[in-house]
């Protein structure tokens, strides 16, 4: 009964939990490095009041934390169930300007040869997005942020 629930246990763990709050914290920071890069007299950045741009270190923030993710994504294997819900949760990347980190995660992850051909069209689905993505889609994911002053404060 123990051997069991061991194999229960294990196997359960065995799926990839895929890290959203982490997708989440990317595409803040992606959303905010790009509005200030990209539109740095605007009303929305001069709203957080930051005396300076840094644009090199904005930049390498948003590198470094990009890395530092994709290092722990290479750790989870996705399953055919993960890329149902990531599928959901692509629809609407462009405006929230999530399409790169979905890249960036989906590149990362470990795929089995079942799933590997899903994720070659979801890739290609996320880089035909990817060209249509402007200033002004970073702006309105801007908008939909709750707190979006802050992620560019702590960036700086």
């Amino acid at each position: 009964m123990k051997l069991l629930a061991a194999l229960f246990i294990f196997g359960s763990s065995a799926h990839a939990d895929v890290p959203y709050a982490s997708l989440e914290s990317l595409r803040q920071l992606t959303v905010v490095v790009r509005v200030a890069s990209d539109l740095p007299r605007s009303k929305q950045v001069k709203a957080c009041q930051v005396k300076s741009l840094d644009f090199a270190q904005l930049g390498s923030q948003l590198s470094l934390q990009t890395e530092s993710a994709k290092a722990d994504w290479q750790q989870i294997s996705l399953k055919k169930n993960d890329l149902n819900e990531i599928r959901k949760k692509l629809k609407n990347c462009t405006g929230r300007g999530s399409c790169s980190v979905y890249s960036e995660f989906l590149s990362s992850a470990k795929s089995d040869p079942t799933t590997a051909k899903e994720i070659a069209g979801l890739k290609l689905s996320i880089d035909t997005r990817l060209r249509t993505l402007d200033a002004d889609s970073y702006l309105q994911a801007w908008a939909e942020m709750k707190n979006p002053c802050s992620v560019l404060k702590s960036a700086l």
